[in-house]
């Protein structure tokens, strides 16, 4: 991956993502020589190499393909939905959950028993 500093990629940010858009490869930019940011392209790239998917759509299955087996695992009670359509047996915050788990990321909820015992999830209950 390549890296440049804090000031050249102020200095030439236009060039630095045309650069990055173009070759669909991630650059890091650096603050006195640690890690800062990284500079990845929106669309068509090649996987991240953290693993993360190229596109939104790789992310959309791939949070399909884990609420099945949380759906299977986990027995959550599912909470009512208002709505003027007819009620679909979908639990939430399974889905919610599962979409957390496939872009790796922190669940930040203010109820947190709401994903207790979910396998991988990091939740953070921002109720205290």
């Amino acid at each position: 991956m390549k890296t440049v500093k804090l000031f050249d990629a102020k200095n030439r940010i236009s060039e630095l993502c045309e650069t990055v858009a173009r070759s669909g490869e991630p650059c890091l930019v650096t603050r006195r020589g640690k890690p800062l940011v990284r500079v990845v392209p929106a669309i068509g790239g090649p996987e991240d190499p953290d693993g993360s998917p190229a596109s939104v759509w790789d992310t959309v299955a791939e949070g399909q393909t884990k609420y099945g087996p949380i759906e299977e695992e986990i027995e959550l009670p599912a909470r009512p939905v208002v709505s003027n359509r007819p009620t679909r047996s979908i639990n939430f915050d399974l889905l919610i959950a599962a979409t957390a788990l496939s872009h790796r990321l922190i669940l930040a909820t203010l109820n947190a028993r709401h994903f207790g015992g979910i396998p991988g999830l990091h939740v953070e209950d921002w109720s205290l």
